[in-house]
């Protein structure tokens, strides 16, 4: 693959039409591209968006579209035209789709993916188009781009060294998330605190050794990249004492090299799921689940999650037309042991004049403002929950 137009075919280059760029181009604003950094750029009065790159390291480089509509790249270089004495821009290649490999990227087919052996120090131009002359498309002044690299021909650097002595703490510093596919809850790392404290120690391989923190952009002038396993399926985080635990992976890549950090997790605590239903076994949503100085609600199916540390805590439960209760839960010392989703707890939630006690109110409320099914059910609820009352709750223990 060609890195650049030689000198000596310029002359006949400059004579193709296609392989020069309108003068309108020259006015055109010239977006300075960032490695690995998605960007969107609103496009020119000639509908194009028009980028630029210098490699610090020679090797093959790809820039992708982003965008809902097809688009369109053209790859340009500066060079002097030794007929004139004028710099021109000069086309070294043209995508307009990325029908095989746009699944991999990311995109859809009908996005450009333009991949070029780019020279260390020569400034490269991306113009970036869409596909089509009209009618406009509703999105077409914003173009959504990245370039990265997919590979580099020197072997600037021999290997990297990783160190930490910060660890996290479990169900700490994070969120809670569901699996889409397994539909398990688990906790979402940030793993900021590891890489703050990172010590980064890169060999190079004309014998140098540099070291940084973590907190470093870059060492060298090269661009310091981070990248944790924890999103993808079935490689979530957890500490090495769960059945589930196979590697917390941090990896940091620089150029070429690359090194994983398993990142150290202790026990601080341990995850509490749960799930609260109504009298008719329905999940309850936005019921609010207080124990251990939080409060967190159920989402639409009635789940709950929190973190706590070893031992025996009351929880209080409390939802918008229900009698609130309490129960006890005892925290297993086992990270995988305290799943309580098999028996859920049950509120009653006919209250609806929230007065703690069912009774005449609540069927002169629900005749008052309810109507078809939904009066039928609730009188229903209140007929075999009359005269309930917070006190009527048998003390249960979740087991």
């Amino acid at each position: 693959m060609k890195k650049r137009i030689l000198a000596a075919v310029l002359a006949v280059c400059a004579v193709i039409s296609c392989l020069s760029v309108a003068v309108s181009a020259f006015g055109s604003t010239i977006h300075p591209l960032t490695l690995d950094v998605q960007m969107t750029t609103k496009a020119d009065e000639n509908r194009e968006c028009w980028y630029s790159y210098t490699p610090v390291v020679s090797g093959t480089y790809s820039f992708l579209s982003y965008n809902l509509y097809a688009t369109q790249c053209k790859l340009f270089v500066k060079e002097m035209n030794p007929d004139t004495g004028e710099e021109e821009y000069v086309m070294l290649k043209h995508v307009k789709s990325d029908l095989e490999h746009w699944e991999e990227n990311g995109h859809n087919k009908r996005q450009f993916c333009l991949t070029y052996e780019l020279e260390k120090g020569v400034t490269y131009y991306y113009s970036a188009f869409w596909g089509f002359p009209s009618p406009d498309p509703p999105d077409y002044y914003n173009m959504i781009v990245k370039l990265r690299c997919d590979s580099y021909n020197e072997h600037i650097i021999d290997h990297i060294e990783l160190s930490c002595a910060a660890t996290l703490a479990s169900c700490q510093n994070g969120w809670w998330n569901k699996d889409s596919s397994t539909g398990e809850w688990y906790y979402v790392y940030d793993p900021a605190r590891i890489i703050t404290n990172m010590i980064i120690t890169v060999y190079f391989s004309d014998g140098d050794v540099k070291t940084v923190r973590g907190t470093a952009e870059e060492i060298d002038g090269y661009k310091i990249m981070f990248k944790h396993s924890q999103i993808d399926t079935d490689k979530h985080w957890y500490p090495k004492s769960s059945a589930k635990y196979t590697a917390n992976t941090l990896t940091v890549s620089i150029l070429n090299a690359s090194a994983d950090f398993d990142v150290p997790i202790d026990l601080a605590s341990y995850p509490v799921s749960g799930k609260i239903v109504d009298v008719s076994g329905s999940p309850i949503k936005n019921a609010e689940v207080s124990a251990v100085n939080q409060t967190i609600k159920t989402n639409a199916d009635g789940e709950f999650v929190f973190a706590a540390p070893y031992g025996k805590y009351n929880v209080k439960i409390a939802a918008d037309h229900s009698i609130g209760r309490e129960v006890e839960i005892d925290v297993n010392k086992s990270f995988d042991e305290n799943n309580f989703m098999s028996t859920p707890v049950e509120l009653v939630n006919c209250d609806y004049v929230n007065d703690g006690i069912i009774n005449a109110k609540d069927f002169a409320y629900v005749y008052q403002n309810l109507g078809g099914d939904e009066l039928e059910r609730a009188i229903t609820q209140i007929s075999d929950n009359l005269n309930f009352d917070k006190d009527s709750y048998d003390k249960i223990v979740l087991k």
